[in-house]
């Protein structure tokens, strides 16, 4: 009895060594943790359209040129930021794909690994046992009947404790390794991608009050009358941007925008200048001289939809072609509600 315990104890140490061993063939490297955790930490900084936005905008302001030193100054401060938040995108793209395989090949660890071990493992005590059982002692067939009972008995009971002790090594190894997988996922979370949107249909619906930039830009329109409402007025045509008079900012309804945002081109708080401010369909807002003044960067007189005062200065909006949008499909300005995309 005393070799029997013994054996049990053996089986059982050896038994959760060998799991031990071939679960640690897949290691995680200690450089890739530490990289990741750094990397998770910009996850929440910018959003899917947001970055889509900064590159967007990004590409379209380098086709610009400054002549103006103030104006070119802003430029560069806007570009710089644009470039930061594209590496951080990417930075975020490279933890979360890192993430998802180590994921991936902790879970092939217990498909590939485990189960076959488990197997493995019960064929051969079974095996053991086995042999043990049939060399122990004479030939039961030459002895008496309680001896014989007995073999049989203690036969029985060690083949029993053999997938008794192994499953328990199992049993103790998969919780083990839960823990350690319930652990990770803590520390080291799955990031869950944004759904993808479905893509903005360019077909105009007539009984929609909504104008998306998509549709703007595959219209067809007549070049004639681009170039006549591009030769009517030296700045952008009426209903294409709105006027914020000063006397409109000390109202409650423009606080939040007179003390939190600037001016895209000067970069000065609007609280700080002492100027009427011009709002266009993009959202995007500007000092109304600095509004005026962006020909200097964006303005190109020989083309017609680059004129000054023409485009938005943040996301290169065709102002022009924004009005002559809404006069094709004979839609009031002030009922729009435009999207940016």
């Amino acid at each position: 009895m005393k070799f029997f315990n013994s054996s049990r104890l053996l089986w059982f140490t050896i038994s959760l060594y060998l799991l031990f061993q071939i679960s640690s063939t897949l290691p995680v490297p200690q450089a890739e943790i530490s990289g990741l955790t750094n990397q998770i930490k910009h996850l929440d900084e910018l959003s899917i359209d947001h970055q889509n936005t900064k590159i967007e905008d990004i590409n379209r302001s380098n086709t610009l040129e400054a002549h103006d030193d103030d104006d070119d100054d802003a430029y560069k401060h806007y570009s710089l930021i644009s470039r930061s938040d594209i590496e951080k995108a990417e930075n975020n793209k490279e933890a979360n794909n890192s993430e998802n395989d180590h994921k991936k090949n902790f879970n092939n660890l217990h498909l590939i690994w485990i189960v076959p071990l488990c197997l493995v493992g019960v064929i051969i005590l079974l095996a053991a046992f086995i042999s043990n059982c049939e060399s122990t002692g004479d030939n039961p067939r030459d002895q008496g009947f309680t001896q014989h009972a007995n073999y049989q008995k203690r036969c029985k009971n060690m083949i029993q404790n053999g997938f008794i002790i192994f499953g328990t090594a199992c049993l103790i190894f998969l919780l083990i390794a839960g823990t350690y997988e319930l652990l990770s996922n803590n520390e080291h979370p799955v990031i869950q991608e944004p759904a993808t949107e479905l893509p903005v249909s360019n077909k105009r619906n007539p009984n929609s009050s909504v104008v998306t930039r998509s549709q703007i830009d595959s219209h067809v329109y007549d070049q004639k009358k681009l170039e006549e409402v591009s030769k009517s007025s030296i700045i952008a045509p009426y209903g294409t941007y709105k006027l914020i008079t000063i006397e409109q900012l000390e109202t409650p309804d423009y606080e939040e925008l007179k003390n939190k945002d600037v001016c895209l081109i000067c970069l000065e708080s609007y609280n700080e200048g002492r100027d009427h401010l011009a709002q266009l369909p993009c959202s995007h807002t500007l000092h109304y001289l600095c509004f005026i003044k962006s020909s200097r960067i964006n303005g190109d007189s020989n083309n017609v939809l680059g004129s000054p005062n023409m485009r938005c200065y943040v996301c290169q909006l065709s102002l022009i072609k924004y009005h002559q949008y809404l006069a094709d499909y004979k839609l009031d300005h002030k009922q729009v509600e435009f999207v940016n995309k």
